[in-house]
């Protein structure tokens, strides 16, 4: 079986690739593509007939995926991995189009590689209207975390999400640590959080790091096509952002 990968963000796209090989080892992955434009392309090539599914995200870098399907033909059934939820699903729903929320779940994701590989039927991506679904998720405000209940040593607290500094993943802990200086463990993975969180005001700069904007003091250019961030909190060392990511954390300080 051979599927293809469209997805923006470089790291879930190599995890979802590996869960899939974990699962059907089997399985040949075509391509990975991070772009409306580039996805065009692709299906407008012979390859393209190679393709027996697709996992499709539904924001890529240069557009909603549904515009690719106003300019080419894609008869191949698509998973779509998105982090909308609620009317946004009901619209899949309606539509038989399977779906994978954000962060990708392996046991999830194998659930819907069975009920593919138990319903395939020719031309199946023609019965769905995706305008239904765009519609869906242009109208749906997602709500983000705005706070965490801790669990201190003799009583509860509540922790407003506007405190936390930065989240940092180690030995896979996940700890919250605030703007002044103090830390609390969290009962949550980055992946999870990275979901939650509002995009404008968090930013996972690397797999064990998500920081607060405003905690951001000044960032510079590192060898490599890197860059080197540097925090207000005096007693956290600089966080080192990847070339593949370091375009798109300008973007989000930018925006």
């Amino acid at each position: 079986m051979n599927y293809l990968i469209i997805e923006d963000e470089m790291y879930n796209a190599e995890m979802l690739e590996l869960m899939v090989q974990t699962l059907r080892p089997e399985w040949n992955l075509l391509d990975k593509i991070d772009k409306v434009s580039t996805a065009v392309e692709w299906f407008s090539s012979p390859k393209a007939e190679n393709c027996d599914v697709i996992f499709m995200d539904i924001q890529l870098k240069d557009g909603i995926s549904f515009s690719i399907f106003d300019q080419v033909h894609i008869p191949q059934p698509i998973i779509f991995t998105t982090a909308f939820n609620q009317y946004a699903i009901q619209a899949f729903e309606v539509n038989s189009v399977d779906y994978l929320l954000k962060p990708v779940d392996e046991n999830k994701l194998s659930k819907s590689i069975e009920k593919f590989e138990a319903s395939q039927t020719p031309n199946k991506s023609e019965q769905i209207d995706y305008q239904l679904i765009l519609s869906a998720i242009q109208g749906e405000k997602k709500e983000y975390r705005k706070r965490f209940l801790i669990h201190g040593a003799q009583a509860f607290f509540k922790l407003d999400v506007s405190e936390i500094a930065y989240l940092k993943s180690e030995a896979n802990i996940t700890t919250a640590v605030l703007f002044s200086g103090k830390e609390h463990i969290l009962n949550h993975t980055l992946e999870s959080l990275e979901s939650q969180l509002d995009p404008k005001d968090f930013f996972r700069v690397n797999r064990s790091c998500i920081v607060n904007i405003q905690s951001i003091k000044s960032f510079e250019n590192h060898f490599g096509g890197k860059l080197a961030v540097f925090l207000t909190t005096s007693e956290h060392p600089e966080i080192m952002i990847s070339r593949l990511k370091a375009n798109s954390f300008k973007m989000w300080i930018d925006q």
